[in-house]
């Protein structure tokens, strides 16, 4: 399923600079009331279906659960900031979402995507296990490896539930957290993804999340024809996703999402197994979202969103999916309903919103922009 994701707000504030630049702040008018946004959506299935009783959470602590369409609200938010959104729902994997929260408006995500997650698995905690992935290859936990939330050694039975996210499907790769970019400003970059997946660990008693501790790793392995897609190159030598310049020379590397900061960080190199078709690198958690990943060599889409009738759209979600590449990054339009979108260099990407869609071939260049026209 190829779903589109919109971004609605409601203006009561001016358009003009100053006013504008007040709204956004949180201020009024000028005069210093201080007035909150909020943030608005519907929880689906990857099919499209909506959950119910889904744990909707804002950075900060506003809190409320979905209804019986997939629908919520969080009123009251601090305006100017950008609000991490943690969903979660039962047999599905947690998943995070950034919102910006501008003064007096509603900003509204009609399709938040939850992955579902895989059957329990049951393991004695202090023996470790191996997990079986989806999409091939296997996770494997150590024994003696995993402690509570306290720090004190897990013991007795543990359940496991993974849940992947194939890259190339785009209602999946829509359920993933955050956009898949790497670095800000300058330095920031599409990843390429070559498939993402989620552990979660309870202990079987008392429900108790459980984790690696301090100092442990777990051992990834996937399919080599998985992260190597793109001619993606298996490199040893550590580069941590920085100064990327061509696709000659990017790591495929692991990457964890921080649900601090809302975005993807380095964590190991995927190096090749030696004697198979394997891959492998390590993580030191298994509680958030994991992706493989390639830096690739930067440049942007522009698109403009216009109303029925040909008025822009302002602070509408856009997004764009890499066609011949596993990547999806996505932008907010400005007062003129224009966006601008990382995207890979000298790719078919579809550009995306509020149902809409173009295609369009990026440059062999960082700058000019590719124009995708209106949408």
């Amino acid at each position: 399923m190829r779903l589109h994701r919109t971004f609605r707000v409601v203006l009561p504030c001016a358009t003009a600079l100053a006013a504008a630049a007040a709204c956004a702040s949180g201020m009024s008018g000028g005069s210093g009331v201080w007035v909150p946004g909020s943030v608005s959506g519907r929880v689906v299935d990857v099919a499209g279906s909506p959950i119910a009783n889904a744990a909707v959470r804002a950075s900060g602590g506003a809190a409320t659960v979905t209804d019986g369409n997939g629908e919520f609200r969080l009123p009251g938010l601090p305006a100017g900031q950008r609000a991490r959104v943690n969903v979660s729902a039962a047999n599905f994997a947690e998943t995070t979402k950034v919102f910006p929260v501008v003064a007096g408006r509603d900003t509204r995500q009609d399709a938040i995507v939850l992955i579902s997650q895989g059957a329990p698995v049951r393991f004695d905690a202090r023996a470790g296990t191996t997990l079986s992935l989806a999409m091939g290859g296997q996770v494997r936990i150590p024994a003696n490896a995993l402690v509570r939330a306290n720090g004190q050694p897990a013991a007795g039975m543990a359940v496991a539930q993974v849940a992947t996210i194939d890259p190339r499907d785009f209602g999946q790769l829509a359920g993933g957290p955050g956009e898949l970019s790497v670095g800000s400003g300058a330095q920031q970059r599409p990843l390429v993804s070559g498939g993402m997946l989620r552990v979660q660990l309870t202990d079987e008693g008392t429900g108790e999340r459980l984790d690696l501790a301090p100092g442990q790793r777990a051992e990834i392995q996937l399919p080599a024809d998985m992260v190597t897609r793109d001619s993606w190159p298996i490199l040893g030598e550590r580069d941590q996703g920085r100064n990327i310049e061509s696709d000659t020379v990017p790591v495929t590397a692991i990457y964890l999402f921080d649900l601090n900061v809302g975005e993807w960080r380095w964590i190991d190199t995927l190096t090749a197994t030696p004697g198979s078709n394997f891959v492998t690198g390590f993580t030191p958690t298994l509680g958030p979202w994991i992706n493989l990943d390639k830096p690739a060599v930067r440049t942007c889409v522009q698109v403009q969103v216009l109303q029925t009738g040909g008025a822009p759209r302002p602070n509408v979600l856009v997004a764009a999916f890499g066609v011949d590449y596993n990547g999806y990054t996505q932008g907010y339009t400005d007062d003129a309903g224009r966006a601008t979108l990382l995207a890979r260099r000298n790719s078919l990407v579809l550009v995306t919103s509020g149902g809409k869609q173009q295609t369009v071939v990026t440059p062999g260049v960082e700058t000019p922009c590719v124009d995708a026209g209106t949408l």
